[in-house]
């Protein structure tokens, strides 16, 4: 057996989610052990009941790990935003901003990461390292930049953005 330890926190706001695999341990007791070390830790801190132990046993499949790993490319996929837009994906790799009707698209790219806000949605390719700021209201792209300093300072001066907390696209819950 194995004992994952995953720490899924949900809120409110959707920009403070936080869903992130901790660690993976040979016991349950060290699995519990490091859930008490990770809790007091400022990320984790006064979140404690997010925190997960999930046991796997190993060299068996289960519905989540039915081709060994967790698939990173799959074909399709929908992801909901703020303000009635929508990413996905139906082949290929590039990734489409849409209307929630999927009759109009205004973005489309190669993306791994994102970030969903009211007023604008976040999104970057890493193989360019390029950063990009679609604007809602404008249904546009409202900037573009490979500088991490630059994206950080338009964010908080167009929109209040005060911190970024980029999310892996392929890991979202696929509908």
């Amino acid at each position: 057996m194995i004992y994952e330890l995953k720490f899924f926190y949900w809120d409110d706001e959707p920009q403070n989610d936080d869903e992130v695999i901790v660690a993976v341990y040979s016991s349950y007791e060290l699995a519990e052990r490091g859930l008490e070390k990770f809790a007091e830790q400022p990320r984790f801190k006064g979140k404690k009941d997010a925190f997960n132990i999930i046991e796997h046993k190993i060299n068996e499949e289960n519905s989540t790990w039915s081709e060994g790993f967790i698939a990173f490319n799959p074909e399709f996929f929908r992801l909901e935003l703020l303000g009635g837009y929508r990413l996905r994906k139906y082949d290929g790799e590039e990734i489409k901003i849409c209307n929630e009707e999927e009759t109009q698209d205004f973005f489309a790219m190669k993306m791994q990461d994102y970030q969903d806000f009211e007023d604008c949605t976040i999104l970057r390719n890493r193989d360019l390292e390029k950063m990009y700021c679609f604007d809602k209201r404008e249904q546009s792209v409202s900037m573009e930049t490979q500088e991490d300093d630059e994206f950080a300072e338009y964010l908080k001066e167009n929109y209040g953005i005060e911190k970024i907390r980029w999310k892996f696209i392929f890991f979202e819950e696929r509908k």
